[in-house]
């Protein structure tokens, strides 16, 4: 898919994820609804691989970058392990940690090397070399909402979730509203 021509000013922050399939997806829905709602919008099941970035200098050249890095990568497999409980001032949430992939890791890398200069990171990780991949269940909930909500997950998850990733997406969030897909960039296609 080519980027369409957008506003970036429409925008108060961008990432590159990889979307979980459509049942992934439904199924992380449906532990959602189960619980407290997420403080600020939320992607559906994902899990980031190039962390948030604002203030674009150029955003076609940035999908541009983003492509030809996808276009090198080879499509890999993600498998979420252990549930955690992350609390913070901010506001609390829920995450499933996601197993070791090389090829996640290597395409993370080379997003943020090639967006640098491009943007501002605000995924404060990649400026001290950690990438933590995950995929968020619910967030900005209050932290006893976030503790509770643990069993309810394990209980609807039952097991954790193994998807293909065969492409990425550069998403948007409009105006601290919904996020919604701006580009996909297949992988491997080089």
């Amino acid at each position: 898919m080519t980027a369409p021509r957008v506003d970036p000013a429409a925008y108060d922050r961008f990432s590159v994820v990889a979307f979980g399939t459509p049942a992934v997806v439904e199924a992380v829905e449906q532990i959602r609804r189960a619980l407290p709602p997420s403080g600020r919008p939320i992607l559906p099941a994902h899990v980031t691989v190039k962390g948030t970035f604002v203030e674009p200098a150029d955003l076609d050249e940035i999908a541009a970058r983003i492509r030809a890095c996808c276009a090198e990568a080879r499509p890999f497999t993600l498998t979420t392990e252990a549930l955690d409980v992350w609390l913070d001032e901010g506001g609390s949430g829920v995450l499933f940690h996601v197993e070791e992939e090389p090829e996640l890791t290597r395409l993370h890398w080379r997003l943020v090397e090639q967006v640098k200069g491009l943007a501002t990171t605000i995924y404060s990780g990649e400026d001290v070399g950690v990438y933590l991949p995950h995929l968020t269940v619910v967030q900005q909930i209050p932290a006893e909402d976030a503790k509770a909500a643990v069993p309810v997950i394990e209980r609807l998850a039952r097991v954790g979730f193994t998807f293909p990733v065969i492409e990425t997406a550069l998403v948007g969030r409009r105006g601290g509203t919904a996020w919604e897909t701006i580009a996909t960039f297949p992988l491997g296609t080089a």
